[in-house]
Parts: structure tokens; sequence; C-alpha cells
């Protein structure tokens, strides 16, 4: 199977170099990378080198090596069919870009005077949210029952970090707004939870730079940058905890140890493909699938728990399949975007699903990327890449229950602006 994955990836990577099209701003080179960091090196390390099974510490029911090959034969099934929706029957979507492109050549905002009050009421929100749900080290935590079940104040705990890179994005790289946006991640880094609220906002800072200065892939040293990042995001939660518990940090240490840990196969942050494999095949051994069942929370999320106690959890479809072997309902495991859609409909839905969401983000991405920067259009497809991780790893579900609950001022900018241009004949005869 390894052969056949290296294969797979190594057909795609070559397609996209052909198409020019390896760029931090294509959903499609992004689903790829993210197929070989998580699934095609994990895989390399547990069958080919023998490295542990990290879950295997959660179960008494333990994960073999069948259910590992299953789980990457599963995931290969998803990189292909998102790679068939993405990339081909997408004349359509080309031809709308090329338009939107002369159409929105002298973009302007059609209400600027209301984007930047509104810029600055969400950026009034964050200051204010941030103060007041306790976030420095030693404060009440927001695991809390109490505050999960609170669906306004989570979606206001986030405005802070989202208010950062909104001001970031409508008023430019500004020393001001930088220092801001680290502040904040400082802060978030030290919370020992909720990574990726530190993580994903830098994907979508990082995107809008390389469309300001028409780059594909950020310079070699902000790949360093990245790379450093990464190393130190897995014990970020260890970190935030020490923090909190006034223990001494040596960051050096903490840095080296989790990166002997990601090349030794011992990280447990890294344990996605084993995590998938196990809901598979604990579903392989159920013989039953949701048929849709999965997505029903995104009807109810919203409604406090308060008023509904017995209101289905988001992961409710993983507490249906947990047994006293692998209690997926108590660990809150991974299926990954592949895992969710073979939950759904088996080796049909593993291919079928992702190829549809494939479709969808070729859409965006082929009418909105070469158009201007402040363009809604753009925007969106900006916001999609930010999730596009989350989505992978957590499963479609997340396209909901994401951008409501963590990201809702983003989404109301977009309904927000009005696309305003310029007849470019009538200005040149003018």
């Amino acid at each position: 199977m390894i052969y056949i994955d290296f294969f797979l990836v190594s057909t795609i990577l070559v397609y996209l170099i052909s198409k020019k099209e390896v760029s931090l701003l294509n959903p499609c080179f992004l689903f790829l990378i993210f197929h070989i960091l998580f699934i095609s090196i994990r895989f390399f390390q547990i069958v080919v080198l023998d490295s542990p099974i990290f879950s295997n510490d959660y179960f008494s029911n333990y994960l073999v090596k069948e259910e590992i090959v299953k789980g990457l034969i599963i995931a290969d099934c998803s990189l292909l069919g998102f790679f068939f929706g993405f990339n081909f029957f997408k004349n359509k979507f080309i031809l709308k870009g090329n338009l939107n492109l002369i159409k929105f050549q002298n973009y302007l905002d059609k209400s600027p005077k209301k984007i930047n009050l509104y810029i600055s009421i969400v950026f009034l929100l964050g200051v204010y949210s941030t103060s007041s749900f306790l976030f420095l080290p030693g404060s009440q935590s927001l695991e809390s029952r109490e505050f999960q079940s609170n669906t306004f104040t989570t979606i206001l705990s986030n405005f802070g970090i989202v208010s950062a890179i909104l001001l970031i994005y409508e008023r430019g790289f500004k020393k001001i707004y930088i220092i801001y946006l680290f502040v904040l991640l400082a802060i978030f880094s030290i919370q020992g939870f909720n990574r990726f609220r530190v993580i994903l906002p830098l994907l979508f800072i990082a995107n809008y730079y390389l469309k300001l200065n028409n780059l594909k892939l950020p310079p070699l040293k902000f790949m360093i940058m990245g790379f450093v990042i990464l190393i130190f995001s897995f014990p970020l939660k260890q970190i935030g905890k020490s923090i909190q518990k006034k223990e001494k940090i040596d960051l050096m240490d903490i840095g080296l140890k989790s990166f002997n840990d990601i090349i030794d196969g011992k990280s447990a942050d890294l344990s996605f493909l084993e995590q998938s494999s196990a809901i598979i095949g604990t579903i392989d051994k159920k013989n039953s699938f949701f048929y849709g069942q999965t997505y029903s929370p995104v009807l109810t999320f919203w409604i406090p728990r308060a008023y509904w106690p017995t209101k289905p959890k988001l992961n409710q479809w993983q507490h249906d399949i947990s047994n006293d072997g692998r209690n997926y309902s108590e660990m809150g495991m991974i299926s990954l975007f592949s895992g969710e859609s073979y939950a759904n409909f088996g080796f049909l839905g593993s291919f079928f699903i992702p190829l549809l969401f494939g479709r969808f983000l070729s859409s965006i991405y082929h009418k909105y990327r070469y158009v201007n920067v402040k363009h809604k259009g753009f925007l969106l497809l900006l916001f999609l890449n930010m999730l596009l991780f989350q989505v992978w790893r957590d499963g479609l579900v997340s396209l909901i229950i994401f951008p409501f609950l963590n990201y809702l001022p983003i989404i109301i900018l977009i309904f927000l602006k009005r696309n305003k241009y310029r007849n470019n004949l009538s200005n040149q005869n003018g």
C-alpha cells in the first residue's frame, strides 16, 4: 500500500507542478500537503519503520496494522476524490474567473465607511471578550462545561483574534495591528488548548501576504519560521499548562523533544491516521453506516444546552459507536474527513463526498483567485483555505460549525461587502 500511496501523491504533485498550481492559495495543494504530512509519513513510520501505534496507549482493544492499512486506503480514496472534483470539469469556473478579473479590474468597496465602522466594532468587542473571559494563566478554565455550553460566549470569545486578522486584512500590515495580532496569539498560546486559534489565523495572514506580493509560496525565511511554529505547536498544550502552573520551561528542550517525538513516531498530535483507522475499524465491526446522520448536529448546535440538556453532541456518532475497548466519546477522537465520509456511506462516501467538496472549493478558487484582495469573493477564498485543515481533520461538519462558532465576524463581513467597479472602456473614453 505504501507504493500505491506514493504513486498517488507523486502523480498529483507532478500534475500540480505541470499546471503551475503549486500555491499555498490552492486548496488542492493544501489538501495534498495535509495528506503527505499526516497520512503518508505516518503510515511509512508505522508499517516500514515499525513505529509504535500511539493510540493503543488509550485502547484496551488494540488497533492492528490491518486497520491502519484500511485507514490509508480510505484516506487515499478521499484524496483522489477531492483531486478529481477540484481539477476536472472546471472550465466554466475558469471562464467566470476571467470575467471577474476584467469586471473588477478597477475595484472599489461600495460602502467603505460601513466596513470601517464594522471593523472598529469588532475590534472593541475583541478587546472586551479577551479581557472578560479570563484568558490569562491561572484563570478559570474555558474548558469548563458551563462555558462550552453557552453558544454566545463561545462565539464572542473568538472576536479578539478575528478582529486582529480583519484589521490587517482591511487596513494593511501596519505595525500596530501586527503587534496586536501577536499579543493575542501569545495569549491564546499559553491557554493550553484550542490551538486552532493560533494556527488558522496565521494561515489566513500568510495567504493574504502572498496575494499582496503576487507570490505562490512563502519566502524561505517564512518557511523556516513556519516550521519552527509547527514544531512548537505540538507541545503547545503542555507549554500552556506549565505556564499556568508557574513551572520552569526550557523552550529549547521542549522543541527538541517535540521534534524527536515527530521523528520517532511518538507524537500524539500526529496520530491522525491511527485515530481515523480505529473509527473505521469499529464501523466495520458493527457493519452499520450513518447515512448522513453525522451532519445532523449542524441543525441544533446553536441551541444552548441549558435549554436542552439531552441535546446530541457534535460528535454524537462517535458516542454511538464507542465500546469498552475504544471509548471515542471520552477521548474525542479525530475521524478525518475521510473517516467521517466513510462512516456515512462507506467506500462510495469516502470518494464522492470529497469529490463534491473539492468541486465546491474549485468553483470558489477559480472564480476569485485573481480578483482584488478586498473583493468579498477573495475574502471567502481566504476564509475557506483557513478552514480547510479543520475540515480535513474533523470532517465536513466543521465547514458549518466552525464559521459560526469561531469566525462569525468574517462571515458577517463577507455579507456586508458590496462590490463596486468602474467600466474601464468608459473611463478611457472619458
